[in-house]
């Protein structure tokens, strides 16, 4: 064998083990759902090629993947128990469904490409292609013979407010910490727009807390959530969810949260995070599994959320991802700007988004909290109006100030994220206690009020001041303030309403007297008139006049033209235009009759037809010009 050939054989199977690396490499970053997925549709097709008796085996090519999806389509996802009928038999596969077989298969030839030297075009083509769309109509044409339910998808496809709050409260006492859990996930979902997947994948280092200044007379603390990895993004692109306190302390998101993580630390014994380095604590689940480290199964949360649906009576097509439209539908009713709804449900985040713009989208957020969302100012709580006690605070968490002087004092790993996270547990300490009053009220046989914290003087004193302080105010009502605030914008409109039709008025005044001017420029008779000799209070050779405020200024010779300016005390339109064409005070008005006459007659500018009359002027010697209209007058009769 020549040393070339060896040389090109090495450099083959170099090329083949780095194309099989990054294969496997591409493969492992999947999500796990996305393997999960691949790995039961590619072991579907293995088994029928075997089943067909191909002679390549499962080779893919694009024609066996036609035959395949076309027996996919007619015997539906047998195995799956969620996609059976009640009969037994299987559903048919949705567009999306089957596509996923085809990608699954695709994937798999890319494999038998780089590995196995599959050298058959890409499987994926045209026909496929033209497969898929076939289908989709069908079923369409299908869906309305076999009668099925039109109302899947559409805008009743969730659940309300109403239903939201029958929700919360059913898991609330079911009185377990399982209940708590999911609890929280639902609430959660509902006020981050989250996908199921979103909240599995949360941990503690991605929660921190931010202010928002001049919501309304209570103090607005914002949760907020960092996203970097799920279903819609796969390349560790930024994003955010954020929530504030709920009107209703039912439906509270931040209060389901930190009432989980209480169960968790006080009463499950879970031990509270330590903080010495970064991997002691980061790896903590939001939403826990079996272990803190590893979070609920999609099983377990699909679970929970038909548990809570069933009971209320919600029928939906979508499960885990019912939060999403239903959660839409509430903001998109009060009228949330297009921009604020896709911020909120991170559709279509970009890199303005993602690395610039980090404002949160505050109406969606308003809206989601049960308050008005058109306009900061409204956010108040009768339930935070009264602060507990600091050392009562301490009993809920007494172990975040030695964190936090370990933080400060440097003796631990620098961190961000975990003075970030101490920060709003020591909000949410006061969210749990503030809300804990509120609750016992409503649920007085819950399991969380069996701990000590419950039975302490100081949470008993505060209990009586919170709870005296809600029976003297009704939280329906807003404070005076709160309630300027939201009439505030419709008392805007009536008034900028009104005040445009003052300001058009003003505008057609203004048009008005500018017209005046333009007209009086265009006859340049604002700066050359003629003064009559009746006008002069001197005699002319002093050029003096008796009145230095007179609007009537000096003539230098009979020759000149006067100078005359209008008169500046005329404060309304009606004067300036009787100034304009009667003259006011023995004044000579400033539209000439004569003039526009020969204007017209002649077809010249109103100039020329002014220089023609004084030129007129000038050649019959007359020194007014009530004379010279009178001459010209007379003239134009004899010719006649």
């Amino acid at each position: 064998m020549s040393s070339s050939s060896i040389i090109n054989e090495r450099n083959q199977s170099y090329l083949e083990k780095e194309v099989k690396e990054a294969m496997e490499k591409h493969l492992e970053n999947l999500s796990s759902n996305t393997k999960k997925m691949y790995k039961l549709r590619q072991a579907h097709w293995e088994v029928w090629c075997a089943k067909q008796e191909f002679k390549d085996g499962n080779m893919v090519s694009e024609a066996k993947l036609v035959a395949f999806l076309k027996e996919v389509s007619r015997t539906g996802n047998i195995k799956n128990k969620k996609s059976k009928l009640p009969d037994g038999s299987a559903k048919r596969l949705g567009k999306e469904s089957l596509a996923g077989y085809a990608k699954a298969v695709g994937a798999l030839q890319t494999v038998q490409a780089a590995v196995l030297g599959n050298k058959n075009p890409p499987a994926r083509g045209t026909l496929v292609k033209n497969l898929l769309s076939d289908y989709d109509r069908e079923n369409a044409i299908r869906r309305r013979v076999e009668y099925e339910d039109r109302g899947t998808n559409t805008l009743n496809d969730g659940y309300t407010l109403d239903e939201l709050r029958l929700i919360s409260r059913y898991q609330f006492n079911r009185n377990t910490p399982h209940h708590l859990r999911n609890r929280s996930d639902f609430l959660l979902g509902h006020a981050i727009l989250g996908r199921g997947e979103t909240k599995r994948m949360m941990q503690l280092p991605d929660l921190f807390s931010t202010e928002l200044a001049d919501e309304g007379p209570s103090e607005c603390i914002s949760l907020v959530i960092t996203m970097n990895k799920g279903k819609m993004n796969q390349h560790g692109r930024l994003e955010y969810g954020a929530a504030i306190r709920h009107r209703s302390v039912e439906v509270c998101p931040l209060g389901a949260m930190v009432s989980h993580f209480f169960c968790r630390w006080h009463i499950e014994n879970e031990p509270f995070p330590q903080f010495a380095a970064r991997r002691d604590w980061y790896d903590i689940h939001v939403l826990k599994g079996l272990d803190r480290t590893k979070p609920i199964t999609y099983n377990t949360q699909w679970d929970g959320y038909m548990e809570a649906l069933n009971a209320v009576g919600v029928n939906s097509s979508k499960i885990t991802h019912i939060n999403r439209g239903s959660a839409l539908r509430a903001i998109a009713d009060q009228d949330v700007p297009d921009n604020e709804q896709r911020r909120i449900g991170r559709w279509g985040s970009d890199r303005m988004v993602g690395c610039y713009l980090t404002s949160l989208p505050k109406q969606a957020m308003r809206a989601l909290a049960g308050f008005y969302s058109q306009k900061a100012g409204a956010f108040w709580l009768l339930r935070s109006a009264i602060d507990p006690p600091e050392e009562l605070q301490r009993l809920v968490f007494p172990e975040i100030e030695h964190w936090e002087d370990m933080f400060e004092h440097g003796t631990i790993q620098k961190d961000l994220a975990g003075p970030n996270f101490l920060v709003l547990l020591k909000y949410l300490l006061i969210v749990f206690l503030q809300d804990s009053v509120v609750l016992k009220q409503q649920h007085p046989t819950h399991f969380l009020w069996s701990h000590s914290i419950f039975e302490n003087p100081l949470y008993k004193q505060y209990e009586i001041d919170l709870s005296d302080q809600l029976a003297s105010i009704n939280e329906a009502d807003d404070p005076l303030n709160v309630q300027v605030e939201r009439v505030l914008p419709h008392l805007t409109d009536v008034l900028r309403a009104s005040f445009g039709n003052i300001s058009g008025d003003i505008d057609g005044v203004r048009n008005t007297i500018n017209n005046v001017k333009n007209a009086s420029h265009e006859k340049d008779f604002q700066t050359s008139w003629m003064l009559t000799a009746e006008e002069v209070a001197q005699d002319s050779s002093d050029n003096n006049f008796a009145d230095d405020n007179s609007s009537l200024p000096s003539a230098s010779s009979s020759s000149s033209p006067s100078q005359y300016t209008l008169d500046r005390k005329f404060c309304t339109v009606t004067d300036v235009w009787r100034e304009y064409d009667h003259g006011v005070a023995g004044n000579p008005s400033i539209i000439y009759e004569e003039v526009k006459r020969i204007a017209d007659d002649r077809h010249i500018s109103f100039s020329d037809a002014a220089q023609v009359l004084e030129d007129t002027r000038r050649d019959l010697k007359i020194s007014t010009y009530r004379q010279t209209n009178k001459k010209i007058s007379e003239q134009r009769k004899e010719q006649q």
